[in-house]
């Protein structure tokens, strides 16, 4: 299956009418919901890696035993979590990326060169 890209005249023309309304409402909100879920997923992260983070802190302040393999367990783990979070965060800029362009080639009739 092959994937063929549209031309910007091709794009316009399938939102015609009442769908070119439609079409950049939808945008719009959709794009006001992936800046949301950002925030929801950039609180999931910081409160794993504080938690990491505090248990490090714990750890170095304790005068446990294996303290030297607890401190690499949980560096390891805040590695894994700040990767997950970049990892998130560049999926997250694609994404409302995608939206506002769609909102920039079906705004300007509607209300304007907005972007």
């Amino acid at each position: 299956m092959t994937v063929r890209k549209i031309t910007e005249i091709e794009y316009i023309n399938a939102f015609r009418g009442k769908k070119k309304e439609k079409a950049v409402n939808l945008a719009l909100d959709i794009r006001k919901f992936e800046i949301e879920l950002y925030w929801k997923r950039a609180a999931y992260f910081w409160t794993f890696i504080g938690a990491t983070l505090a248990g490090y802190i714990a750890i170095q302040a304790s005068s446990s035993n294996n303290k030297t393999d607890l401190s690499v367990l949980l560096s390891c783990l805040g590695i894994v979590f700040s990767f997950g979070w970049l990892c998130v965060n560049r999926g997250s800029k694609h994404w409302q990326e995608n939206w506002e362009n769609h909102v920039d080639m079906l705004e300007d009739e509607e209300y304007g060169p907005i972007y």
